[in-house]
């Protein structure tokens, strides 16, 4: 018979020390089931902490809460958590006592030993002290796990259940008291958004700076941000160059835009729209995630990280200073570039040094335009050069322009002037002009940018490296004779029906005192098929101002990011720093230390709240002055100089 390591018979030690304890607890069960010599209230409480140790663990079938086992028993909540504290005693006396005549006598040194090791650990979430079961003691976790969990109570280990973002997928196991548990949670918190926002690797030191830059107010040893960083689950170690990184697991990512970008980072060259689809959707395999070309489209036009050359489909990363050119821009360039007249081949070979993605044909579709003249030798000149080249100029006949197209440019212009005038502004960004009157009119888009860079009444200025603004001239500016109203968009969360009546109530009464309130619901009726991420991204962009209504379950979901609440959040603390008097907190409870602990979000934390109860007594003068950015005391100017004050003269000194 070969003999066993040492190793091997550590092994089989742990592995009887888990399987011991489960027979152990089923044992104790038994005992309380048996009913020989005992007097009925001692049959009927055996019975019951039987029953609340079977539904608390599910040791039978699934578990239940402390409330569902009360309503199961008939008893209070109260009681069901007292039974349970015997309960647990009772086991944890037999199985860390060393007594010899112990049915667990024998394994005494084992769950010492597991105490231990978990011990050093100080924390991990349910997922790692799963892998770690697995891998160190062989067992089936998902058969035992009911017992492990009774173990951890045993041990007096403390659970606690997290709601902060993708933390709340995974519950943390504290195996240290020594920690200090809702401190741990605030660092947990503070790790992942730092993590999060740079979407790519972070140096362990670089979140050490932001976190406790971010907990200013708490001393956070940097011993809890690196155990943060092993117990959430969706943050991973990279090491790179003896250096280690931190960045969140892939999948885990919150936007496609952002998958978008560690793709083009970790590729470090520029990339088709369509192969970086295809990467994020291989790496997302054996997820529950899937991205599909219109979503990641949207996502990343309205990304600043990322920029188009052109309309090649091609993308590349703002860092890496690449100028978003168009194909006339490009052409111009190069000519200017050379300063003389240019064959196609020419200019096409030169735009290929920095293009080589841009075909052909992207060339032949405006090298005709009236931008540019071709010579009789079929090279090409800038229009405003045709003085130098009279003689050359080749003889090309015009297309005749149709009445039809005539009319159809005259619409467009129209339109154009309308758009200004239903949204009483005096400058749009063009992307925006042409696609509204795109899907409205069904204008085509080329036609759009054609008529706005030849019309008279409109200009163009630049307003960033790959967006435009379209302006009225002075001379089409309509008079604007009514007072634009402020706009309003009011974010909430569905708390229930008379709290849904209620906010409804609020936006009539701000529309009633003159502020173009709107809401979600008012949007969904007035159109058909309402895209969610784009109307909540126009409610907090578009609007001059933005009222928060806070509540518990904003607060919840704002916090894990859930749903339409958690996107408004994340556009809100995105933009609230550069625009803090655009967004005002406001609460329809009376605003009390507890009822703030309950309904502001962590982020949110410390900032102005109106008690609109409060406020109502005094005719809502806080919520309009908010809104209207009035000042209550209206200070006088500071003077240019101080009051005089008369000196006193001291007397002469004696004794006299």
């Amino acid at each position: 018979m070969k003999r066993q390591t040492k190793i091997e018979k550590r092994m089989e030690e742990e592995i009887s020390f888990i399987v011991k304890f489960k027979k152990y607890v089923n044992s104790f069960i038994s005992r309380l089931e048996i009913k020989m010599n005992k007097t009925s209230s001692r049959i009927e409480r055996d019975e019951r902490k039987k029953q609340i140790l079977e539904y608390t663990y599910g040791l039978k079938s699934k578990s239940y809460t402390r409330e569902e086992i009360s309503f199961l028993l008939d008893i209070t909540s109260e009681r069901v958590r007292q039974i349970g504290i015997e309960v647990v005693k009772e086991i944890s006396n037999e199985v860390t006592t060393e007594d010899k005549n112990t049915f667990f006598s024998d394994y005494i040194p084992e769950i010492i030993g597991f105490k231990n090791n978990l011990e050093t650990k100080g924390v991990l979430s349910q997922n790692q002290f799963k892998k770690h079961i697995t891998a160190n003691y062989k067992i089936d976790f998902i058969e035992n796990e009911p017992y492990l969990n009774l173990l951890i109570d045993v041990l007096d280990f403390r659970v606690v259940k997290t709601h902060l973002h993708l933390l709340k997928e995974n519950d943390l196991i504290f195996f240290d008291r020594k920690i200090n548990y809702k401190l741990f949670i605030r660092v947990c918190h503070a790790v992942f958004v730092a993590v999060e926002r740079n979407t790519i690797m972070t140096e362990f030191e670089d979140i050490i700076i932001s976190v406790k830059r971010k907990l200013s107010n708490d001393k956070v040893p940097n011993e809890y941000i690196k155990m943060a960083l092993v117990a959430i689950d969706a943050c991973e170690l990279i090491e790179k160059n003896k250096i280690q990184y931190y960045q969140i697991v892939f999948n885990k990512l919150s936007s496609a835009s952002d998958m978008a970008y560690r793709v083009l980072f970790e590729n470090n060259d520029r990339m088709n729209l369509t192969d970086i689809l295809r990467t994020i959707n291989h790496r997302l395999v054996g997820t529950d995630r899937r991205i599909d070309r219109i979503s990641l489209n949207n996502q990343i036009n309205g990304d600043k990280r990322l920029i188009p050359l052109g309309k090649t489909g091609v993308w590349t990363l703002a860092e890496w200073g690449e100028d978003n050119l168009s194909m006339y821009n490009l052409v111009t360039n190069t000519l200017f570039h050379y300063n003389k007249p240019l064959s196609k081949e020419e200019i096409f070979s030169h735009i290929q040094k920095t293009r080589s993605f841009i075909k052909t044909r992207s060339l032949d579709t405006i090298i005709y335009d009236s931008r540019y003249t071709q010579l009789v030798d079929r090279k090409f000149i800038l229009t405003e050069w045709k003085g130098s080249y009279k003689d050359k100029i080749a003889n090309i006949k015009k297309r005749n322009v149709t009445e039809k197209e005539n009319k159809v440019r005259d619409q467009i212009k129209q339109q154009i002037l309308n758009l200004f005038e239903e949204n009483q502004v005096d400058n749009i960004l063009l992307s925006t002009v042409a696609n509204a009157l795109s899907k409205r009119f069904k204008f085509p888009k080329p036609s759009i940018y054609k008529i706005i860079s030849e019309e008279h009444e409109f200009d163009t200025k630049p307003i960033d490296t790959y967006r435009k603004q379209v302006t009225l001239k002075a001379d089409v500016k309509m008079n604007k004779s009514k007072k634009k109203s402020i706009t309003v968009f009011v974010s909430y969360c569905w708390e229930s029906k008379e709290y849904k009546e209620k906010v409804i109530s609020f936006i009539n009464f701000l529309r009633e005192n003159g502020f173009a309130a709107d809401m979600d619901i008012k949007f969904m009726q007035e159109e058909s098929s309402v895209d969610f991420n784009r109307l909540m991204h126009k409610g907090i962009m578009k609007y001059d101002k933005v009222i928060v209504l806070l509540s518990e379950n904003y607060k919840r979901k704002a916090e894990d990011f859930e749903g339409g609440v958690g996107k408004e959040y994340r556009f809100i603390l995105n933009d609230i720093e550069k625009n803090a008097n655009k967004y005002i907190l406001a609460s329809f409870f009376k605003l009390t230390k507890e009822i703030i602990e309950n309904i502001v979000p962590l982020e949110f934390s410390g900032k102005e709240i109106i008690d609109l109860p409060k406020d109502e007594t005094v005719g809502f003068e806080n919520l309009f002055g908010k809104l209207t950015e009035s000042k209550k005391y209206v200070f006088s100017d500071v003077a240019s100089e101080t009051p005089i004050i008369e000196q006193k003269k001291i007397e002469k000194f004696t004794l006299k």
